[in-house]
């Protein structure tokens, strides 16, 4: 077994172990309750005009982070012998970084939209605890990729396979955790963030 192959393998029980961080005990009886009390904003009856607005930038950022997440996926998937790849891979990693930035800012911010929920709705803090550790592993996984789109910069001939995988592993991981955002908003305010993905 290769060093890249371990990594692959580490990456993937990582990726692994963190969909078993979606597992919130008391999830179902939480959801019921949510939807139970949920305000539906678009009949116009939400008593909080502030609301919609975090919600509303929250959507901004989840929309430019899944346009990167595509660009990277659009260029790893490109062909790996034509000149400039791993240079454009490059610029996708920066891209999804800056993204990735922007949501973390914008969901985890003080004013952001999960201390929004947690102030509104303290039973969700698990869930919002558990999102907030995401982003961390996320930089990493992140990072990880970043680290090895440059090592490959710097080889005479390069192998892309590792790149691939860490790239594929990332935004599965990142697809997983924009529907466990979906999920935590829904269930907060009966809103679909997701709306237009």
């Amino acid at each position: 077994m290769t060093q890249n192959d371990s990594d692959w393998k580490r990456e993937l029980e990582e990726s692994a172990q963190g969909i078993d961080l979606f597992e919130a005990p008391g999830a179902d009886i939480q959801n019921q309750d949510a939807r139970d009390s949920a305000v539906d904003w678009e009949s116009g009856s939400s008593e909080d005009p502030q609301r919609p607005s975090h919600v509303e930038r929250a959507r901004s950022r989840r929309h430019s982070l899944r346009a990167a997440m595509a660009g990277l996926e659009a260029t790893v998937a490109a062909a790996s012998g034509a000149d400039g790849w791993f240079e454009a891979v490059s610029a996708a990693v920066d891209e999804l970084r800056l993204a990735l930035r922007d949501h973390v800012e914008v969901t985890e911010g003080p004013d952001g939209l999960l201390n929004q929920i947690l102030n509104e709705e303290p039973r969700f803090a698990t869930e919002i605890a558990l999102i907030a550790q995401e982003h961390e592993g996320l930089d990493e996984s992140l990072e990880k990729l970043d680290l090895t789109v440059k090592a490959g910069l710097e080889m005479e001939d390069p192998e892309p396979d590792s790149v691939r995988r860490r790239a594929m592993t990332l935004l599965g991981r990142l697809s997983l955790h924009r529907q466990r955002g979906s999920d935590l908003v829904y269930d907060a305010y009966n809103v679909d963030i997701a709306t237009g993905d």
